[in-house]
Parts: C-alpha cells; sequence; structure tokens
C-alpha cells in the first residue's frame, strides 16, 4: 500500500518531507482498536492481537527500508 501510495502522489507533485508522510501514514501498522473492537464483538481476539504484533513487526522493517529508498532516490 505505501508502494502504490507513493507511486501515485509522484506524478501530483508530493515531494519531500510530504511525500515521506504520506508513506509513513500508509506504512502504518494496524491499529490496536481492533482487538478491543474484536473482543467486544465475540471476534476472534487472538487473530486481532496476532495480526497487530506481526504489522507491528513488520512496520519496522518495511518503513526503514522505505524511508531509506525515498532517501536514496532523493525524493523525501
Amino acid at each position: 500500500m505505501p508502494t502504490l501510495g507513493v507511486l501515485l502522489a509522484l506524478p501530483l507533485g508530493f515531494r519531500g518531507a510530504e511525500l515521506g508522510i504520506l508513506f509513513l501514514f500508509l506504512g502504518s501498522p494496524g491499529a490496536a482498536v481492533a482487538y478491543v473492537m474484536a473482543r467486544a464483538a465475540g471476534g476472534n481476539e487472538h487473530l486481532a492481537a496476532n495480526i497487530i504484533m506481526i504489522s507491528t513487526l513488520m512496520s519496522l522493517v518495511t518503513i526503514s527500508a522505505g524511508i531509506f529508498m525515498l532517501k536514496a532516490l532523493s525524493l523525501a
């Protein structure tokens, strides 16, 4: 999703900090409120918790790599 967002934003003239913020916004992990909502709705709260944990851990790698690429390409 962040890659697609950045690719769509480039022709629109987004550069610098705005492009970096867009990338961070789109690359953020799942919301922690998903666990609360799953539990309140009688859903699978363990699955929601696992999704939040995995997306948070993976975001450390993907966001770091994405910011590095934006800096290397002089876009952010």
